[in-house]
């Protein structure tokens, strides 16, 4: 009887193996589908992503006599370039092998944690993408903050977000050493360097000014540019605050160049007391270091720190969290004391 049981159990496991077989060929064929259209995705992904492999990252530094220059390869899209002067000025081109043309002239700079640091991403700051020989230039402002983000040993990548997305990112692998070699390089700098006398960092790339900063600034409410938002957990400057600034710093070097400004900070009231306040404080030293680079004197500069506090009195929510993150400017007059009122325009 037990012979006969088990010769049936048998037999209806050899009556199962084709369905076997078969269900063991669907799943392998639908597991190459899924793989083919997951490589697929990933080659789409990937394909207009460009970072040093660490085995290639490479910062190299020389010198012109002038100026010292750091320069790293994106391996199959260009070269990035920072150079600077024994002043201190500073300003960072980046090449791409060949011309590209973009249906948008905006590009984001993002801080990044490397794969062996946990996630965390910033905005530092954006850029406007040209169609020369430089696809994207910065300025003593965003060249200085790439350079921390680097030495600190974050990747710092570059969005466009066109119709291909296109992403590139400079590595901080081997950036320490590059930039001992950059410093040292820049010790060594003849004392007889000519430096222009206006603080114009673009001179380094071999381009005029913005033509935003050269045009005559018409009257405008003091609102339009005294109030400069940020994104959350953010204190990089977009292009609608560089612009405000710009506009500003004309404005500063022009009718009120007698002008001092108080820069006042602000966050959402989110977070801890300490991390709010070194949270204003880097808002205030981003435009702080903007309103430098277009050539402000930094003694008519002073910085007020509001962490947490609603400037508008704001409710607790979406909309009134985005209104309390922002840097407020103020006149404070020829000698950088008392306010004074801008209801009209300048």
């Amino acid at each position: 009887m037990l012979a006969q049981d088990r010769a049936g159990s048998r037999l209806k496991l050899l009556q199962l193996q084709p369905t076997i077989a078969c269900m063991r060929s669907f799943i392998r064929q639908l597991s190459t589908i899924f793989g083919v259209l997951a490589l697929l995705a990933c080659s789409r992904a990937f394909a207009t992503q460009f970072l040093a492999p660490l085995d290639e990252s490479v910062w190299r530094s020389d010198g012109d006599g002038m100026l010292c220059h750091l320069s790293h390869s994106i391996p199959y899209f260009g070269v990035a370039v920072f150079s600077e002067d024994r002043a201190g000025r500073a300003a960072l081109a980046i090449h791409a092998h060949r011309t590209m043309a973009f249906s948008i002239d905006k590009a984001s700079v993002f801080s990044e944690a490397p794969p062996w640091k946990p996630a965390s991403e910033s905005l530092l700051n954006e850029a406007r993408v040209h169609r020369d020989e430089a696809l994207l230039r910065l300025g003593q402002y965003g060249a200085q903050r790439v350079v921390r983000e680097l030495a600190a040993g974050q990747i710092v990548n570059v969005r466009i977000e066109s119709e291909e997305p296109l992403r590139f990112g400079l590595s901080p692998v081997g950036f320490r050493a590059g930039l001992r070699e950059h410093q040292a390089c820049l010790r060594s700098l003849s004392s007889h360097e000519s430096v222009p006398a206006l603080v114009d960092p673009y001179y380094l790339l071999g381009y005029s000014a913005p033509k935003m900063a050269q045009a005559t600034t018409p009257a405008v409410p003091w609102e339009a540019v005294s109030r400069i938002y940020f994104a959350t957990d953010n204190a990089g400057l977009d292009l609608d605050a560089m612009q405000r600034l710009e506009v500003l710093g004309r404005l500063l070097q022009g009718r009120l160049a007698r002008q001092h400004l108080a820069i006042a900070a602000y966050t959402d009231p989110r977070g801890s007391a300490a991390y709010n306040s070194e949270l204003a404080k880097r808002r205030a030293e981003a435009v702080r270091e903007y309103l430098v680079e277009l050539g402000m004197a930094p003694e008519r500069l002073s910085i007020e720190l509001h962490p947490a506090a609603s400037l508008l009195g704001a409710e607790p929510d979406t909309i009134g969290y985005a209104a309390d993150r922002l840097v407020t400017l103020r006149l404070l007059g020829a000698g950088g004391a008392g306010t004074r009122s801008s209801a009209q325009p300048l």
